[in-house]
């Protein structure tokens, strides 16, 4: 016997909440299935029937009509997991109705119908069989798409933008005010919806997914056994699946840092929406460690960054690269503002024009250095420690080049002066060589000879 489809477990979701108390899916669970084996329609064993992610048919039926009536306000969410009726899900009832299928949902419920809508324009396949779209696709339905890497230069506010777009994704909009997201992002940490981490060269599989790690031996024993420890992929995998109505995001800083091949080993397959779990095409795999069956929910984002002037975007794996959406972050030079006369935005504009032409576009210098700039001492800062210092790395300390890119020599940021040869050395080895210092005071006009409006004798002075 077929197990229930999922729209037909609206009416039983809708009717084990139906006497007004606050309810765990647990809760709901427990009525449901009491009520299918007290009909007879299923024996004990069909009821444990497991899908390949490990979880079995009945629970997975349940998460799915919860999420429905939830998308057509007939449940509420009371607080994290706990979930109750509405009066219009009281209503609904009393008009005692046969069944609640998808057709009769989108008719009379315009949110739900709003939802639908957006699943449908990213899963065309389920318009033409009016079934409930699979449970990958309705969690995803939103304006974002479940993978996803910031890619820019340094400095392009990429880190700053994942705590946006973790608000946006976790509560459908995010305020227009910084502080307000920054609050609303630290509440989401707190609620373990959001995960932050940074990869490096030896970060690995057993840090992400899972790795055995030593337990010491309960008391009275000697020595320590190994046990399979789940890492940070699972863990907050774990919880979207519990919190199947909440979004959840992975914000991985610095992406292409690690080696992201092995760091996802096999789970590389599982990224792809029409491989989550209850999807068309679901994949689970056997985790190598634990033995146990493993498969990414349907409502967790994956959110990466990646700073093109540490590896080119070319450099990723190819199967990774078409599993993940990319969205560029350039500088913005428009964000910044005229300082004490020096005028910003043409500065960065300037200097990255000449950085695209001696090296490429994914070695330019961000908006953000120069952010927080508001005075000329602040910007005198910024160049001194940061780009300065940016530039020398980009051209491997070829300082011909970093002064073309300062507006070339002289300039009022960096000083040259020329070496005497040392004695005992055959003058016909030797050729002009130079010392160059970055000016402990720049000079009045330094900004003017960077933008070219102004000319001036090079300087070996301090």
């Amino acid at each position: 016997m077929s197990f229930p489809s999922y729209p037909e477990f609206h009416l039983p979701v809708l009717e084990a909440l139906a006497n007004g108390d606050e309810a765990t899916r647990a809760d709901m669970y427990t009525r449901i299935h009491k009520k299918l084996i007290e009909s007879k329609r299923f024996t004990s064993d069909e009821m444990e029937e497991m899908l390949p992610s490990g979880q079995d048919v009945l629970a997975n039926r349940i998460t799915w009509a919860l999420l429905s009536l939830y998308r057509a306000a007939l449940v509420e969410r009371v607080r994290r997991g706990v979930y109750r009726i509405t009066d219009a899900g009281t209503k609904l009832l009393s008009e005692k109705p046969d069944q609640i299928d998808i057709k009769f949902l989108r008719e009379r419920y315009p949110d739900f119908e709003e939802w639908w809508q957006k699943t449908i324009s990213r899963h065309p396949e389920n318009s033409s069989t009016g079934e409930t779209p699979d449970p990958s696709s309705a969690v995803i339905a939103g304006p974002h798409p479940l993978n996803t890497i910031l890619y820019g230069p340094p400095g392009t506010g990429k880190t700053y933008d994942t705590a946006r777009r973790c608000v946006e994704i976790c509560d459908g909009e995010a305020p227009d005010s910084g502080e307000e997201i920054r609050i609303r992002y630290a509440e989401l940490l707190k609620e373990d919806r959001v995960e932050f981490i940074t990869f490096h060269q030896s970060y690995g599989y057993e840090e992400f997914v899972e790795g055995l790690r030593p337990e010491t031996a309960p008391e009275g024993g000697t020595g320590f056994r190994l046990e399979a420890t789940d890492g940070v992929l699972k863990r907050i995998a774990e919880r979207a699946r519990e919190h199947p109505t909440d979004p959840h995001v992975l914000v991985i800083d610095e992406i292409n840092r690690a080696n992201v091949s092995k760091v996802l080993g096999e789970l590389v397959t599982l990224l792809e929406e029409d491989k989550r779990q209850g999807a068309n095409n679901e994949i689970s795999v056997k985790l190598p460690y634990s033995d146990k069956p493993f498969s990414l929910p349907a409502n967790l984002y994956i959110l990466g960054t990646m700073n093109t002037a540490d590896r080119s975007i070319a450099l990723l794996d190819t199967a990774l690269r078409r599993r993940f959406d990319f969205e560029e972050r350039p500088p913005k030079p428009d964000l910044l503002e005229k300082v004490d006369g020096i005028d910003l935005p043409e500065m960065l504009r300037t200097m990255n024009k000449r950085l695209e032409y001696l090296l490429d576009r994914d070695h330019l210098i961000g908006h953000a250095w120069l952010m927080g700039a508001t005075t000329r001492e602040g910007i005198d800062q910024a160049m001194r420690r940061k780009i300065i210092p940016l530039i020398a790395e980009y051209f491997y300390d070829d300082w011909g080049k970093i002064c073309a890119v300062l507006g070339g020599i002289p300039n009022g940021f960096v000083k040259r002066r020329e070496l005497d040869m040392p004695p005992n050395l055959d003058h016909t080895m030797g050729e002009e060589r130079y010392r160059w210092t970055v000016r402990k005071n720049f000079r009045p006009n330094a900004y003017e000879l960077l933008l070219g409006k102004t000319s001036d004798e090079e300087d070996s002075t301090e």
